[in-house]
């Protein structure tokens, strides 16, 4: 996997979120609803009774975080991946595209890394700030959306495993994904969510095309939708969550 080279600011959540309120700035989904999103200003600052802090900063520092206003203010689409460990916080990895230049946003619980990158480096940028994950021992397998309608029906109406298991069998479904697809909520690690949006629609408009992963001790499975709304699940690695990037991307249409 290759990748521009990127240049990183850090700042706390505290710091980018009472920047962006000095900058008039409507966070745009999915950033709302992460940390920075959610942080809330003391009311004596918000109402002007108590001075806000004065951060010094480099030109550079500067020059950045012009580019990263200019880009909030005024967003085109995005593509975003969100990360959520269990008993933990999520990570949003979000990438949004300008009229001239697009930025990548990194939001902790508690940190925010800022960096410009290249528009046609996003999938490749994205995929990596996120860890390192073993390819789950398992099989690339597609199935019909219908198929899928109806599994998903199961899982929401919370069948009984047998049964799911038989539906799985009869779709074609082997074991090996089987197993990942009805292992208890304790086997997983992590999960995650990839997906793009256009902001030139009101209200913003998600792409037709999104995926999902989970993360287990034996690696990582990824759920995504293909072309015809079929569903394909398959080994999690860096070269397929930049190509998924990519579809999610591509989905959201002429921009």
């Amino acid at each position: 996997m290759t990748s521009s080279v990127l240049n990183w600011l850090s700042l706390t959540v505290e710091e980018f979120a009472r920047w962006g309120w000095q900058q008039r700035i409507g966070w745009p989904d999915p950033l709302s609803s992460s940390a920075v999103g959610q942080f809330e200003l003391p009311l004596e600052e918000i109402l002007g009774e108590t001075p806000s802090p004065v951060t010094q900063r480099s030109r550079g520092e500067e020059r950045l975080l012009e580019s990263v206003a200019d880009v909030l203010w005024r967003p085109a689409y995005s593509a975003f991946a969100i990360r959520g460990e269990a008993g933990r916080g999520e990570t949003y990895s979000v990438a949004v595209v300008g009229a001239e230049e697009a930025i990548l946003l990194v939001v902790t619980a508690d940190q925010v890394r800022i960096s410009r990158v290249e528009p046609t480096a996003i999938a490749e940028s994205l995929v990596a700030q996120l860890p390192k994950v073993l390819a789950a021992p398992t099989i690339r397998m597609e199935v019909a959306a219908q198929t899928a309608s109806l599994l998903a029906g199961g899982f929401e109406r919370n069948a009984p495993q047998r049964t799911l298991r038989s539906a799985m069998s009869s779709a074609g479904i082997p074991d090996v994904v089987a197993n990942r697809l009805l292992a208890p909520e304790s086997a997983v690690l992590a999960t995650g969510t990839l997906a793009a949006m256009s902001y030139e629609t009101d209200p913003p408009r998600l792409g037709t095309r999104s995926a999902s992963w989970t993360e287990m001790a034996d690696g990582g499975m990824v759920s995504s939708l293909g072309r015809g709304g079929e569903v394909i699940w398959e080994p999690m690695s860096p070269a397929v969550m930049i190509r998924v990037v990519a579809d999610t991307m591509a989905s959201l249409g002429s921009r």
